[in-house]
This record gives structure tokens, C-alpha cells and sequence, in this order.
């Protein structure tokens, strides 16, 4: 935005409540079609800025401004309601979880085979068996 002198501002005329230039001509509190909202609430709720008939504050708002204005309102709309989504689908996963705890995302299965095992021509004794590392397969499902 450019460096606007706001030394000799008029607030009672056609200035944009958001940018501060001279010339605005939408009345900040009529009502956006498509939204059925005034341009005020729009305002309000995007940047957490009271506006107030009475507040003595500049009550217009540029062409410009205005389009940035109702675009951010409706992408504030689109990232909430994603927000919204999100946490509907997290907090069903979890619900998920907590109703069978035994469920588990992965399964491991494990498998020894023959070969695993080492044979010693029937001697009994602990020195006749040799240790060996079993060959083990691992099977994930998901």
C-alpha cells in the first residue's frame, strides 16, 4: 500500500476504511450479494476490527480493498471448513483406535523354517547344540 499522509485525513469523507485512500465509493455497510453480508461484518470477521456505524471511523471502502476483502473472506470460508474436515477424520481415526485397541496398523508375522533348527545326531548335552541365527520372514499387511 502506498504512504498515505494522514495528517489532514477528513474521517467524515470518502475514505477507505482499509487503505486510507481518498475516493472510496462502497459504503462499508451495505450488503455483499452473494454473501447476504454486509461489507462491515465481512470486514470485522476477517481482521478481528470492530466496525461500528457510530464509531466516528470512515464508513467507506475502495473497489479495490473490497475485492481483496470478499476474496480473503472466502478463502477464510474454504480453510475452515477444510480445518473442519480434518479434524472430523482425525478424530474418527482415533475413535477407531480406542474402540479396538487390539487393532493394529501393521501386523508382523513370523516364521520359522526347518533349516532355523540345528541337529546334532542325537546327543543330549548343551556343548553338542550349536546356536544358530534363524532365517526369519516378515510379512507386513496393512
Amino acid at each position: 500500500m502506498d504512504n498515505i499522509n494522514t495528517n489532514n485525513l477528513d474521517l467524515s469523507g470518502p475514505v477507505c476504511r482499509a487503505c486510507l485512500k481518498f475516493g472510496a465509493k462502497n459504503k462499508i455497510f451495505s450488503i455483499h450479494k452473494s454473501t447476504s453480508l454486509t461489507y462491515s461484518y465481512i470486514f470485522s470477521t476477517c481482521f478481528s476490527v470492530k466496525v461500528e456505524f457510530d464509531d466516528g471511523l470512515p464508513k467507506f471502502i475502495c473497489r479495490k480493498c473490497l475485492t481483496k476483502l470478499v476474496s480473503f473472506y472466502k478463502y477464510r470460508n474454504v480453510v475452515a471448513a477444510n480445518d473442519s474436515k480434518l479434524r472430523q477424520i482425525l478424530a474418527t481415526n482415533r475413535k477407531e483406535s480406542i474402540e479396538d485397541p487390539n487393532k493394529c496398523e501393521k501386523e508382523v508375522k513370523f516364521e520359522f523354517t526347518n533349516s532355523d533348527i540345528s541337529k546334532d545326531n542325537g546327543h543330549t548335552s548343551n556343548k553338542d547344540f550349536e546356536i544358530v541365527e534363524p532365517n526369519i520372514k516378515t510379512e507386513i499387511k496393512k
